[in-house]
């Protein structure tokens, strides 16, 4: 017997209409206002009943698909205007990286420390929203300690340098020579993995 993909009464059903730009922005808003007004402190964002998992977190942690991802993207969200400046999440990110510490644990038995799963884009979040020496300090020094990692992709020190760069958390010359320490850079490209000049 086949089963349905998804349950048609929890989506509004298609309809024919024209693309309407204030009518996208008012369910945008509508979405981040969900989300901000179902935050908790102590409970974070739930997932979902069908992702809960006898190895997984109850709350989800990391930038990549986690709370830290959701506090970036109503952040963003304001800062380009398209929703109103809402709660500040400045004072929950360091309890947010202690937990996602604890949570690493158990898998791994130590801190996964990489950007997008890891202590890195907490991190880096904190260093943004939450400005201070030690935040960018620790932050250096997770990229260190994973700058030799085998898996390159977003844990690459050329990634995280721009990061760095971007979010002006510490001396940019000491993250420059960080990334061509552990050979992020390569020829020709800058810290993003850009060709000179190009838009990514």
């Amino acid at each position: 017997m086949l089963k349905m993909l998804f349950e048609a009464e929890r989506h509004e059903p298609l309809t024919p209409v024209e693309w309407d730009e204030a009518r996208a922005l008012e369910a945008i808003g509508q979405i981040a206002a969900h989300a901000e007004g179902n935050f908790s402190e102590s409970n974070r964002w739930a997932i979902h009943p069908f992702d809960v998992s006898a190895e997984r977190a109850r709350t989800l942690k990391p930038i990549y698909y986690g709370a830290a991802g959701v506090i970036w993207a109503l952040g963003y969200l304001a800062n380009v205007r398209v929703i109103g400046c809402g709660r500040s999440f400045a004072h929950v990110l360091r309890p947010l990286l202690e937990a996602h510490r604890e949570d690493s644990l158990g898998p791994i038995g130590r801190p996964i420390e990489a950007y997008p799963l890891g202590d890195a884009g907490i991190l880096l979040l904190q260093a943004k929203l939450a400005p201070s020496a030690s935040a960018a300090e620790e932050l250096f020094r997770v990229i260190e300690s994973n700058a030799l990692h085998p898996a390159r992709g977003l844990v690459a020190p050329r990634t995280l340098g721009s990061l760095l760069k971007r979010a002006e958390c510490g001396d940019a010359t000491r993250h420059a020579t960080l990334a061509l320490r552990s050979g992020g850079v390569r020829a020709g490209r800058d810290f993003t993995g850009c060709p000179p000049g190009a838009q990514c």
